[in-house]
């Protein structure tokens, strides 16, 4: 089997979970090569058509004229058709395979109907789906089923691992099957392709507080354990020396020594997502030599393809707070951890735990008890047995786990608005899932259900930017079961969206409506967002008011917020500026600053009034000097009067939807009105 369930970020290939995948070019036909017989007439062209792709793939020319003389020979083929989409089961692409999308690795999912955003390569990517350039020493990636590893001098990589008869999976080879039938370690993530056993009387024991398991099917059986060792440092009382204990499903109890909800942790996390984290500390005990304070629960997630089956003991269990008899107070306990189950079928006949630590004793106080951590048990087709649940219990239907975003890949970084579309893709929730429904909004997150959300039979989409506003977006999905009925749980991605320019000043013009002699015009620029979410601006200096910079415009990195412009002619210049983000999109508007360098020329005025074809005023029309440095619209008479313009020549624009615009040049003098007229067809 294959996972490519990834808590990472999705897609660029088609948005129908139908279409087949993309198909080859069509092959060139070959050029014609016999000379037509009469020699002023066509030749014979020989050439065969290029071949079909296999998929929605871009055709190919096929062959070109024969070689006569005079007439010219027939094409030798003619174009290769575009390939059509496959309906082909197996989906767009192959699970587990790799490929590039500009400079992002994707990799199938493993129901082979999307591609899911894997990685983001610093210098280039090949067309195997692998990154090309430097890497960051002893990283290890997949290249196939071989593992690779970047070389001490981060200049190459070289297999360290085959992976035989198993596959890789996040740069290491997944074990076939697992068997623990010892008191076993492990910590971060365990691959299994095929089950994973923990039998009777064996233990599998995370010291770093941290484990996820994926495998086929995970069976902990009667008498045997997996345990998650308390780690949570987070979220802790606001009063950190008072003994409260430490929340996560629920608020932790406050220490008699200060008994205010205040003096506990809070809850956190929601019921309704299918995020777990680590549970929150608990506070020191009261005075100097109060108790210390005890940790949260650790996190344990087991994903399962097919089943999980627990007849023994799966726990994240906070930590109990320090006792003291010289101090005043004990410590506050952890809270319980959190802990995820994911699978088709899910069947408990043992006992799930994110029990709380308790308070410690002291001299005068007692430590709180930290809260229940929180146990979100996610299934797909079935759901049995009646075991023992001590934690915040959420028991529901599976939603996708793995959503991504190709498009706008890091949900703690901010893409500014120059995108024209967001793409999400996720793994298949589970086999018999009828679909989904999905909604994006700013509001908060919210399982997206009939009359909330709208309904998906497909693993990948592509939302348009207009749904997207300022600040945090979330894309939020819910599987709906063979039956239609709509899981209670979804799994969000963030998509943080800036709007905003940058600010431009000027140390050398501090006034844009001033005049300055000064011909060398000296700018700087802030961001509106944190440097680490920008490549740098690009920027333009002219005599219009509106432009707005292209990637094909003078490019400052993040480390330049400034730029000298010398030796400026008399006249109005206007410096633009528009920032681009790390995924390379820029700000839709420009941020402009206007110097006015020389000798006041005095002011004068342009007036006239805007007509249609038929003689008739058009009201409402835009009259700009220079497209933007001046702007009026025009009156119920069609006039316009634009005052407090430099005398000079400027070039004069009239617009109004849907009549075409019309340009001409003015010129204005200093303490006179200038009369120019507009016909718009």
């Amino acid at each position: 089997m294959f996972f490519s369930l990834l808590f990472a970020a999705s897609t660029a290939c088609s948005s129908s979970s139908s279409d087949g995948q993309n198909g080859k070019d069509g092959t060139n036909g070959i050029d014609g090569t016999k000379e037509g017989t009469d020699p002023n007439g066509p030749g014979d062209g020989t050439g065969p058509d290029g071949a079909d792709g296999s998929g929605p793939g871009d055709k190919k020319d096929g062959g070109g004229p024969g070689a006569d003389d005079s007439g010219g020979g027939d094409d030798g083929g003619a174009d290769g058709d575009d390939g059509g989409g496959g309906k082909d089961p197996s989906g767009p692409c192959t699970a587990g395979a790799q490929r590039c999308n500009g400079a992002a690795v994707e990799i199938c999912n493993s129901s082979g109907t999307a591609w899911l955003y894997a990685s983001t390569c610093s210098s280039g990517c090949s067309g195997a789906g692998l990154c090309t350039g430097s890497c960051m020493p002893g990283t290890t990636r997949c290249n196939g089923k071989s593992v690779e590893t970047c070389a001490a001098g981060g200049a190459s990589w070289s297999t360290t691992e085959t992976c035989g008869a198993t596959f890789c999976y996040s740069g290491q080879c997944a074990a076939a099957g697992l068997e623990v039938g010892l008191p076993t370690n492990r910590d971060g993530l365990v691959v299994v392709d095929g089950t994973l056993v923990i039998r009777q009387g064996a233990s599998l024991n995370s010291p770093s507080g941290n484990l996820t398991i994926r495998a086929t099917n995970i069976v902990v059986e009667s008498g045997a354990s997996i345990t998650v060792s308390p780690v949570g440092t987070g979220n802790p009382p606001t009063y950190a020396d008072y003994g409260g204990g430490g929340g996560y499903g629920e608020p932790g109890t406050p220490s008699p020594a200060y008994n205010s909800p205040s003096a506990a942790g809070p809850a956190f996390g929601s019921a309704t997502d299918s995020d777990v984290s680590v549970g929150g500390a608990g506070a020191k005990g009261y005075g100097g030599g109060g108790g210390v304070r005890g940790l949260g629960g650790g996190v344990v997630r087991l994903i399962a393809t097919d089943s999980i089956s627990i007849a023994g003991t799966v726990s994240a269990i906070g930590q109990n707070g320090g006792t003291t008899t010289a101090g005043y107070g004990g410590g506050g306990g952890g809270s319980g951890g959190g802990i995820l189950l994911a699978a088709d079928k899910i069947t408990i006949t043992g006992s799930v735990s994110a029990a709380p630590g308790s308070g410690g004793g002291g001299g005068s106080y007692v430590g709180g008890a930290g809260g229940r951590g929180r146990i979100k048990i996610l299934a797909g087709s079935t759901r049995s047995g009646s075991g023992t649940l001590t934690g915040i219990v959420t028991d529901a239907l599976l939603p996708p786990l793995s959503v991504a975003s190709s498009t706008h890949p890091d949900t703690a970084l901010v893409y500014n608005d120059g995108f024209t579309e967001a793409r999400f893709a996720w793994d298949r929730s589970f086999p018999a899932r009828q679909g989904y429904y999905w909604r994006a909004t700013a509001a908060a997150p919210a399982v997206p259900a009939p009359g909330s959300g709208s309904f998906l039979d497909a693993e990948t989409i592509a939302i348009p930017r207009d749904q997207f506003v300022e600040g945090a977006n979330f894309f939020n999905i819910a599987s709906v079961d063979a039956s239609s009925a709509v899981g209670k749980v979804e799994t969000k991605f963030v998509v943080n969206v800036n709007t905003k320019t940058p600010t431009i000043t000027s140390s050398s013009h501090p006034s844009s409506t001033t005049w300055n002699a000064v011909k060398d015009a000296f700018f700087q620029w802030t961001l509106p967002v944190a440097d680490t979410n920008t490549k740098g601006v690009y920027y333009v200096l002219d005599h219009y008011g509106d432009t707005v910079p292209t990637t094909a415009d003078a490019f400052a990195t993040i480390t330049k917020k400034q730029q000298l412009m010398s030796g400026l002619a008399p006249g109005v210049w206007v410096f633009h500026v528009v920032a681009q983000d790390q995924q390379g999109y820029l700000t839709k508007a420009a941020a402009h600053y206007r110097v006015l360098i020389g000798a006041d020329p005095g002011n004068g005025g342009v007036l006239g009034r805007v007509t249609d074809a038929a003689s008739k005023n058009v009201a409402g029309a835009t009259v700009t000097v220079n497209r933007g440095l001046y702007t009026q619209t025009t009156d119920a008479n069609g006039s316009y009067n634009l005052s407090g313009v430099p005398a000079g020549t400027w070039e004069l624009r009239a617009t109004k939807v849907p009549l075409a615009p019309v340009t001409k040049t003015v010129t204005v003098t200093s303490g006179a009105s200038t009369t120019q007229d507009f016909t718009l067809n």
